[in-house]
């Protein structure tokens, strides 16, 4: 059994229950979610159905950066949303 960080369990999880796009941003160097348990809440995503994207960006867990939000704004476009930053 692989448990992410709520417990919950990847293998069994109902992702056929997912009907909206999925966006995972991680960081390189995280030592919370380290990068191989992403890679497999991605992998079972993709499996499971779902429209997932993974998006490594450098640093660890935290703090959410300019880049981190830029990821955001690239990934939106696509589907007709924009995301505003404020500086």
């Amino acid at each position: 059994m692989v448990n992410g960080a709520s417990g919950v369990d990847l293998h069994s999880a109902a992702f056929d229950e997912i009907h909206v796009p999925v966006l995972i941003i991680a960081g390189q160097k995280d030592n919370v979610i380290p990068p191989p348990l992403v890679r497999f809440l991605y992998n079972r995503l993709r499996t499971g159905g779902v429209d997932a994207t993974l998006q490594f960006v450098p640093g660890g867990h935290a703090p959410i950066t300019l880049h981190v939000y830029q990821v955001v704004q690239k990934w939106l476009l696509p589907y007709g949303f924009h995301l505003y930053i404020s500086t």
